[in-house]
């Protein structure tokens, strides 16, 4: 397809959307458990240990403790 003045606008919107499209497959992609159970219980479980694991490392970077630990 040739972009020229008559359609850029259409194309520049039909591109925002599809970014926009894959971008939110992306986003899906990210947090998706990582577990095989078929128990929704158990990815529940894991998804949220693995969250609070990586809010607590967050918040050790955000106080500056974690360079206590590590020297």
């Amino acid at each position: 397809m040739d972009v020229n003045e008559e359609n850029v606008r259409e194309f520049a919107e039909i591109y925002h959307k599809r970014w926009s499209i894959e971008n939110g497959y992306q986003e899906k992609a990210g947090t998706k458990e990582k577990t095989h159970s078929p128990e929704m219980g158990v990815r529940y479980f894991f998804f949220f240990l693995s969250a609070c694991c990586t809010t607590c490392e967050f918040l050790l970077v955000l106080s500056g403790l974690d360079q206590d630990m590590h020297g």
